[in-house]
C-alpha cells in the first residue's frame, strides 16, 4: 500500500537555501530600488567572476582538463562589447550581443580548422 504523502519540516539547512534563493531572486531588482552605481558595478563583476570559475571548476575540476579557451571567448566579447559601446557610441545591451556575436564568429574561425585535426592533434588545439 502507498503511504500518503507527509510535509517535511523545515531544517536550519533548508532555510539557509529558501534565503538565499530569496536573495537571487530579488537581487536584479536592486536598481529599482536605487542602487548606487558603483555597488552595482561590483555585484556585476561578482556574477561575472562566478561564472567564469564555474565553468574553470567544471572543466578543471571535475573534468580534470586545461582549458584557457573560455577566458579567450570571455575576452573576445568584452573587447568586442566595449569596442563597440566605446567607439561606436552603441547601447550597453546591443554592445554585449554584439560582443557574443564576435565571439562566436571567432569560435567558428578557429573550431574550422581545429575539426580537420584527429588523435592528440585534436587534443592538444
Amino acid at each position: 500500500m502507498v503511504k500518503p504523502l507527509q510535509l517535511k519540516t523545515l531544517n536550519k539547512k533548508d532555510i539557509y537555501w529558501l534565503v538565499f534563493a530569496a536573495f537571487l531572486i530579488l537581487l536584479p531588482l536592486a536598481p529599482a530600488v536605487g542602487a548606487n552605481s558603483f555597488h552595482m558595478h561590483v555585484v556585476i563583476l561578482i556574477l561575472l567572476f562566478a561564472s567564469m570559475a564555474q565553468a574553470w571548476n567544471i572543466i578543471g575540476g571535475y573534468c580534470g582538463q586545461v582549458s584557457f579557451g573560455h577566458s579567450v571567448f570571455f575576452g573576445i566579447g568584452a573587447y568586442g562589447a566595449g569596442m563597440a559601446v566605446v567607439t561606436y557610441g552603441v547601447m550597453p545591451w546591443p554592445g554585449i550581443l554584439i560582443g557574443v556575436i564576435l565571439a562566436a564568429v571567432v569560435a567558428v574561425v578557429i573550431s574550422y580548422p581545429c575539426f580537420k585535426l584527429s588523435g592528440h592533434y585534436f587534443a592538444i588545439a
